[in-house]
């Protein structure tokens, strides 16, 4: 285990940050698994530099989104192209970020519709795009979650 100098001069640690979770009010962001490096003076710095692009990337890549018909106004299942005709119903879905030093996990608890003729749950546009939004979010609040020296965030 290598020992690198924070700043402030005191050697830090490697450690899994303990889950965070932010939300928009319509959606939450849960975060989990993240590397970091802690200082006993409660400095905390997430090893992977480019997290937030590669939790954006896994999002974009492991969830499917709706497509939107404009003129008729009609979101429509981005596997079949079908018209999206259930109501959406919030629900958990994990997405696996293995592209740093950690295997990181992000699980979006948000409004998914499920299309009657495939079967695929997906998000809405807008949806989809609030989730990308609150990522750099959750990235921040790894470091405002670490408990510092006495029990208080570094």
């Amino acid at each position: 285990m290598s020992v690198h100098a924070c700043p402030c001069g005191r050697p830090r640690r490697r450690a899994i940050a303990p889950p965070v979770e932010v939300d928009d009010g319509i959606v939450v962001l849960r975060l989990e698994g993240v590397g970091v490096e802690v200082c006993d003076d409660g400095h905390v710095t997430v090893v992977d530099d480019g997290l937030a692009d590669h939790l954006v990337a896994s999002l974009r890549g492991q969830l499917l989104v709706a497509g939107r018909r404009r003129l008729l106004r009609r979101d429509t299942c981005g596997n079949c192209g079908e018209d999206l005709a259930l109501p959406p119903r919030t629900t958990e879905t994990p997405v696996v970020d293995d592209d740093g030093p950690t295997v990181v996990t992000l699980v979006p608890v948000a409004p998914m519709v499920r299309c009657s003729a495939c079967g695929r749950e997906q998000y809405v546009a807008a949806v989809a795009d609030r989730l990308e939004a609150l990522v750099p979010r959750a990235v921040t609040a790894v470091a405002a979650g670490m408990p510092g020296p006495s029990g208080t965030s570094g």
